[in-house]
């Protein structure tokens, strides 16, 4: 999560949309006193150094001179870990969070009701499918490793997620909601990122910045969803999915 009193924008991340990817870029036109969130371990190597490092997001219960100075050692440790060990650097208590949804960033920041409101989504089919993947992964992920999968053995994947319950994690919408519960805004794709960012930038008056590919796994946008998955799986994702196809006008399978 983003918010930008410098550029005057909110950034929700959904699950499994390229989020990261987003968040990455548009961190670096963030202003000291703006609130950016950590991302994943592994991921925050690519903004170290930069203006896009988190911080304002450490919890109120301490002191601001404190929570300056936790968040300046998180990143320190970060820094300095190894591939191995990046998994096991804590981040400090927060206040926010990477994927917290928009109605909770109003009630503690109500001026950011004026603010324009960014985020990225993609076809419900292949968010399902990254999740699968990134379930199968995130652990040697997060130590350094590559998401690997291949369309062929996906379906399999996706059917331990189905079992675990957490397909439903990758429901965004009631992210986007304000605090009277209507979706605001119009969603970047993920398969337009790059162009949607530069737009971005420059309605910013700023120079895009080069897109980091973070989480990038077995390119779920390039899978025919009708020959990965099996006809249970698709009806599933249409059902529970529904008012984000029908809000977002993602092409529904029969």
């Amino acid at each position: 999560m983003i918010l930008s009193h410098r550029h005057k924008f909110v950034f929700i991340k959904g699950i499994k949309v390229a989020g990261t990817s987003a968040e990455i870029a548009l961190s670096q036109l963030c202003g000291p006193d703006d609130i950016v969130t950590p991302v994943t371990p592994a991921d925050e190597h690519h903004r170290l150094g930069t203006m896009g490092e988190p911080r304002n997001y450490a919890s109120r219960l301490f002191p601001k001179v404190v929570r300056t100075m936790l968040e300046r050692r998180y990143v320190k440790s970060l820094a300095g870990a190894s591939p191995a060990r990046l998994g096991s650097v804590r981040r400090p208590r927060s206040r926010f969070n990477n994927h917290m949804p928009l109605a909770d960033v109003l009630r503690f920041v109500p001026e950011a009701a004026d603010y324009q409101l960014v985020y990225v989504e993609r076809s419900p089919y292949a968010k399902v499918m990254s999740l699968a993947n990134w379930q199968k992964h995130a652990s040697a992920y997060g130590s350094g490793g590559s998401l690997t999968e291949t369309p062929d053995t996906i379906a399999d994947a996706v059917d331990r997620v189905i079992a675990a319950g957490t397909i439903a994690s990758v429901l965004n919408i009631d992210r986007y909601r304000d605090l009277a519960g209507r979706v605001v805004g119009v969603p970047w794709k993920a398969e337009t990122l790059a162009e949607d960012l530069d737009a971005f930038f420059r309605s910013r008056g700023q120079q895009s910045v080069s897109l980091v590919h973070a989480k990038r796994g077995f390119g779920s946008e390039s899978v025919d969803p009708a020959t990965a998955l099996r006809p249970d799986q698709i009806a599933l994702i249409n059902q529970l999915f529904a008012e984000e196809f029908e809000t977002f006008s993602w092409p529904l399978l029969s």
